[in-house]
């Protein structure tokens, strides 16, 4: 406890979150173990402490970054709060505090909250710190990734288009924060039908992360896996599938079986399978990734509505029509209460349930 207090008393109190020798951020369990640490100092200090203030968020980002977001909320209200009584609602800090804020609640699949509190934040940076300051472009980009979250696909691919121009202009075509918007371009593009452009952007990218990042860094391996999403929807499942698997052997090592990279990706591994016909082996996947979907992500969340329903289509490729009904009828009011009746997962769910209705009615052993 006394290095403890040896680094939260330093001058910078940057040993906490940043390595002394190479100067990169902690990730993983030694970020949340430091967070955490330095929470122990802090917690009873007054609660506009700056090292409070400090330590409060710096866990935060930490839970966030674990998948712990609805720990990293709760954090986030709390400091959000403090920061907008003591240094106003336009203070940098603020507006840093609000955008995380905005990132947990996208990440929980409160998208709706998430934009207005992006929309609020960004138009605060575009008057304070300028249209192509770092925060403002960062804030921006979060915005397009949350209104695509809520289906809301071309409006997302268009701020996409805008901010990789100026990105490339501000930051070079090269810099990570570049890089990253040419993905979630890729990713708009691909959720509008436009795979094959989505494809071929993913694959640009995926070279320079690679050279850039490294083969198995977080980016390069989100990448990796949004390629395979784009092959897969222009039919080219094996492909899909090789690397969905390369993905998932990287992600359970460095992030962890029950992490939520590490689930989603298992989750569009199943999906390659069962695009592939290979119904059977995806059922088993999603029977065993769902409970854990369940209680990593919450009951509520996108993806788990996601990991049901493909679950219950993988049971409808098998031909188990009346457990797929049963799924899909108890899944349906979930999503349109969450996301809403209009919502792309809402329509979807409905016409797969209708769909899987007529084929149960039609199967002779069917029982009304």
């Amino acid at each position: 406890m006394a290095a403890a207090h040896r680094l939260a008393n330093s001058k910078s109190g940057n040993g906490w979150w940043k390595c002394a020798t190479c100067g990169q951020g902690f990730t993983g369990a030694m970020q949340l173990g430091l967070a955490e640490a330095l929470w122990s100092t802090a917690q009873d200090l007054p609660e506009e402490d700056v090292l409070r203030l400090s330590a409060a968020g710096n866990l935060a980002r930490a839970l966030d970054c674990q998948g712990k977001h609805a720990e990293a909320v709760t954090l986030y209200r709390e400091v959000l709060a403090v920061l907008r009584r003591v240094r106003g609602p336009e203070h940098r800090d603020t507006l840093t505090t609000a955008s995380y804020l905005a990132l947990a609640l996208d990440q929980q699949g409160k998208h709706a909250e998430a934009v207005t509190l992006y929309r609020e934040a960004l138009a605060a940076e575009r008057r304070v710190l300028g249209p192509d300051h770092p925060d403002t472009l960062a804030t921006a980009g979060n915005l397009a990734l949350a209104l695509g979250n809520q289906g809301k696909h071309a409006e997302a691919a268009t701020m996409h288009r805008e901010l990789l121009v100026i990105k490339r202009r501000v930051l070079g075509p090269e810099h990570p924060h570049t890089l990253a918007t040419a993905n979630n371009l890729a990713m708009a593009l691909s959720n509008q039908g436009n795979h094959a452009e989505a494809a071929t952007m993913h694959h640009e990218v995926l070279v320079v992360k690679r050279r850039v990042l490294g083969p198995e860094h977080p980016d390069t391996l989100v990448t990796a896996s949004n390629l395979a999403c784009a092959l897969s929807s222009q039919g080219k499942h094996a492909d899909a599938e090789k690397i969905q698997r390369e993905v998932l052997v990287v992600r359970r090592r460095v992030l962890g079986p029950e992490h939520p990279g590490t689930l989603v990706t298992a989750c569009d591994l199943a999906n390659a399978l069962d695009n592939q016909g290979k119904h059977a082996k995806a059922a088993t996947m999603y029977r065993e990734l769902l409970p854990l979907v369940r209680r990593v992500l919450g009951p509520e969340h996108p993806r788990t509505f996601t990991t049901a329903s493909n679950l219950a289509t993988a049971l409808d490729n098998q031909g188990e029509h009346a457990e797929a009904v049963t799924m899909y009828r108890e899944l349906l009011p979930l999503v349109r209460r969450v996301l809403g009746p209009e919502h792309p997962h809402t329509l979807a769910i409905a016409a797969n349930l209708a769909a899987c209705s007529r084929a149960a009615r039609s199967t002779p052993s069917h029982r009304a």
